[in-house]
């Protein structure tokens, strides 16, 4: 019992867990004696007690990090931070552009906001699963990683080789003397939230991304349509029956504007696919090539260029490029799987988003199978209340 006592203060939380699943396995697997069960049970108490100290310290720790954020930004109240720190580091960050860039809009909030904010970028080692990208793919990203982080934030930044080979802190978020320091881009959307419900502090204007910062030639009018045929995660992958019935409820709801395609190379050649054997769009729009807009180069900022100067922006669950617009003043509609919603009510992804800014979640899992026009009469648009 004593032993038991000794391994649950010293084993990590994971392992605990695994040995405790693997014990009660066996436990229920094998004709054990009432001794077996007396341990099982002291270790099975033991465990429960650890973990829930554990996570107890982890809740006043977030709590205690988001207050000394908060009075550090807010610069309202005496603070003994000084500083903060961002990492993006690819030994522990997927090969995505999404999540890179909610830590990018998160250090450039907080630099807008307060002096002495430092965001440190590590590349060269990186998780498993950019395993599956060849070579050249990974150092085109990387490459892109900072393209965006140099347009995107305009504070004190490095970029750093990441020779460790193990990470040897596992706090993502660490509370040091005089300094705060955010190491996984897990918690960026949560801070984000955080600090912009404070009602007592305002969001920068100039942390909006606008077309007047990253300008493209516009020639006519155009909306904004995200087509995904991904690497993996293929679940999420557009498919041929929203394709078709999507243009038509873009076409019918913004007769005056072409339908700008956002979509790497093999995801346009299947957009073309559906579109040219579809019996519906011959009948209903013969001359849908006359409102179609395509990318010259099948790139994610060439893409994030599009989207800040589209009129309206649209989105089915599928790619990562709807980040781009949620910070953003853009009229859009997101639809995506999981709980991303700062308000589900509203279908606020931010509580900075607007009412002509809907971000629809599992809460509304029926609205996923609806055809757009009848989503399009359940939310209302005021697309004269943004000025874009």
């Amino acid at each position: 019992m004593r032993v038991f006592r000794i391994i649950s203060k010293v084993l990590p939380n994971k392992l605990k867990s695994k040995i405790l699943k693997k014990v009660i396995e066996n436990q229920f697997n094998s004709s054990s004696n009432n001794g077996d069960k007396y341990i099982l049970n002291i270790f099975s108490k033991t465990v429960d007690k650890i973990r829930e100290k554990y996570e107890l310290e982890n809740r006043k720790y977030l709590k205690d990090f988001e207050t000394k954020l908060i009075d550090f930004v807010s610069q309202k109240n005496k603070t003994k931070i000084r500083k903060v720190k961002v990492v993006y580091d690819n030994r522990f960050s997927p090969p995505t552009y999404g999540d890179l860039f909610h830590i990018i809009m998160l250090a450039r909030l907080l630099s807008l906001m307060a002096p002495k904010v430092y965001f440190v970028v590590y590349q060269g080692r990186n998780r498993h699963d950019w395993g599956i990208l060849d070579e050249r793919s990974i150092k085109k990203l990387e490459q892109e990683q900072k393209l965006l982080i140099n347009k995107l934030f305009k504070g004190n930044l490095t970029f750093k080789k990441n020779y460790l080979k193990f990470n040897t802190d596992k706090r993502k978020l660490k509370i040091k003397r005089k300094s705060l320091v955010i190491s996984h881009y897990t918690k960026a959307l949560h801070l984000i939230n955080i600090i912009t419900n404070d009602h007592q502090i305002e969001v920068p204007s100039n942390f909006y991304l606008t077309n007047h910062e990253f300008p493209i030639n516009k020639f006519s009018p155009y909306v904004c349509m995200n087509i995904r045929k991904g690497l993996w995660s293929q679940e999420r992958d557009t498919n041929e029956k929203f394709i078709v019935d999507d243009f038509i409820a873009l076409r019918k709801k913004f007769p005056n504007h072409k339908i700008q395609i956002l979509a790497n190379e093999d995801a346009a050649k299947e957009f073309y696919k559906v579109m040219n054997s579809s019996t519906l769009i011959k009948i209903v729009e013969p001359d849908w090539h006359k409102f179609v807009l395509v990318q010259s180069q099948f790139n994610f900022f060439e893409a994030f260029q599009l989207v800040l100067s589209c009129d309206f922006y649209f989105q089915r669950p599928n790619g990562g490029m709807v980040v781009v617009v949620l910070y953003s003043k853009v009229p859009y509609l997101g639809m995506n799987y999981g709980n991303l919603n700062f308000d589900s009510e509203k279908n606020k992804h931010f509580p900075f988003s607007s009412s002509s800014q809907l971000f629809i979640d599992n809460y509304h899992e029926s609205d996923f199978q609806e055809n757009l026009s009848i989503i399009f009469s359940k939310y209302k648009f005021d697309l004269k209340e943004i000025v874009i």
